[in-house]
């Protein structure tokens, strides 16, 4: 089992450092966090959305030409041109600034430091994941082996989405350790029933928040957690009280000199409404209305989770399109599984920790397809959530295979070898090669 596992951190390794290395140019989003890091760096402040352009060096990156100066009319290139992430909570950025400025002047340096640090966090995940493995194991109640479970697991870390939205440049990896985080004190929490760890878990979701907003799929978590802790204090009407208060601000505080800075520069909370003008001619060019009709092919692009969407190109072929769906399928069905033949002690315990903030993003989602008219239905959403529900798989695909750790080990080795093949694959197309 050790030998699996210490292969599978090799391999996330070598694919993280090969991220951090060997792509000469932005990818998707990346340039426009690069550019709001810098800009913090730099110049001290947060990038104004709809005004701030990218930066010189930054455009430099995208076309190719760096040391040169870039070619293109930044204004010209529409959102592309524009240092559009503004709008995101700025923790990430404040950590990742020192970061940047250890580069110095050579900005590709900048950039590549940046990837050390997202890669930093994509192995501060597989460490947390294994700390949660351990405590998901030791609450199931029968002999579950957590190195079996933890090398299942791990192997949703590896998926080349996953290590690309990590690594690259974006809050997305300090989101994902923030996210592991705050499910190991939910989950300490749940088992302890002690104010303090209660308290923790509420200042790890504002910290959450302060990094991105889409981290607020554990609120609903946070809320049960409360109301567990909060329900076994009788007899204590004020302290009660007071710890309920405390669990709603403490979230709440890390916020606050946030928003207090977009009411005075947008007038608004915060700036999204000025991004969804600025990506609107881009995401929807044609002003389509959604609805449900929409709702099978938004769903559909769930499957491509495995892959970033820069390779999704790659699922043009029928049997790679198919492939994603039956292994999408099976994933979801594991998923389940871990549910239902989970003892009654622990059910509860998995679904408010494990899979509660992965139908919240999913019911915002809906939420943002049906009644706000945008498609948010892209895996990259789902990935701060996906680890834990990986450890659900884990669980399911066990049960399913007899509650034998040997064949869950098989399993996750089987997994660990496809994925090989797919890096192979994809180290001969973009983004790797420019």
């Amino acid at each position: 089992m050790r030998t699996l596992i210490g292969a599978q951190l090799a391999l996330l390794l070598v694919a993280g450092l090969a991220t951090v290395v060997s792509m000469p140019r932005f990818t998707l989003d990346e340039m426009a966090h690069y550019s709001y890091v810098q800009s913090l760096a730099e110049d001290g402040r947060i990038p104004w959305v709809g005004r701030d352009l990218v930066s010189p060096e930054a455009e430099a990156i995208y076309e190719g030409t760096y040391p040169e100066p870039g070619r293109l009319d930044r204004a010209a290139r529409g959102l592309g041109g524009f240092s559009y992430e503004g709008f995101q909570p700025p923790l990430y950025y404040v950590v990742a600034a020192p970061v940047f400025l250890a580069g110095g002047a050579d900005h590709v340096l900048g950039l590549r430091l940046l990837r050390l640090l997202g890669l930093g966090f994509l192995l501060a995940c597989a460490w947390l994941l294994w700390r949660l493995a351990q405590r998901v194991a030791a609450a199931w109640g029968g002999p579950v082996d957590a190195p079996a479970l933890y090398a299942l697991g791990l192997t949703v870390l590896l998926w080349p989405g996953v290590v690309l939205r990590t690594v690259t440049a974006s809050n997305a990896g300090l989101e994902m350790v923030l996210d592991l985080a705050t499910a190991i004190a939910l989950w300490d929490a749940w088992e302890r029933r002690t104010v303090r760890r209660l308290l923790l878990a509420s200042l790890l979701v504002g910290l959450g928040l302060l990094t991105r907003l889409s981290l607020v799929a554990f609120v609903p978590s946070l809320a049960v957690l409360a109301w567990l802790v909060i329900g076994d204090m009788r007899g204590r009407g004020r302290g009660r009280l007071a710890l309920g208060a405390a669990v709603i601000a403490i979230p709440l505080l890390p916020l606050a000199p946030w928003v207090a800075f977009n009411l005075d520069r947008y007038g608004a909370p915060t700036a999204a409404a000025q991004v969804r003008t600025m990506q609107e001619p881009v995401s929807n060019p044609s002003g389509e209305r959604f609805g449900i009709a929409r709702l099978p092919q938004s769903v559909r692009q769930l499957s491509r989770a495995v892959l970033a969407e820069e390779w999704w190109r790659e699922l043009l072929t029928p049997w790679k399109r198919w492939a994603g769906y039956a292994f999408a399928t099976l994933f979801a069905a594991a998923t389940i599984a871990g549910v239902v033949y989970a003892g009654r002690r622990v059910r509860a315990r998995l679904l408010a920790v494990l899979a509660l903030p992965a139908l919240a993003t999913l019911g915002w989602m809906l939420y943002a397809l049906l009644v706000g008219n945008w498609d948010f239905f892209l895996p990259r959403y789902l990935y701060p959530e996906i680890a834990g529900a990986g450890l659900l798989a884990a669980l399911g695909a066990r049960a399913l295979l007899g509650g034998v750790d040997r064949r869950v080990a098989w399993a996750g080795a089987a997994l660990t070898g496809a994925l090989c093949l797919v890096w192979l694959r994809l180290a001969f197309v973009a983004p790797f090669t420019g």
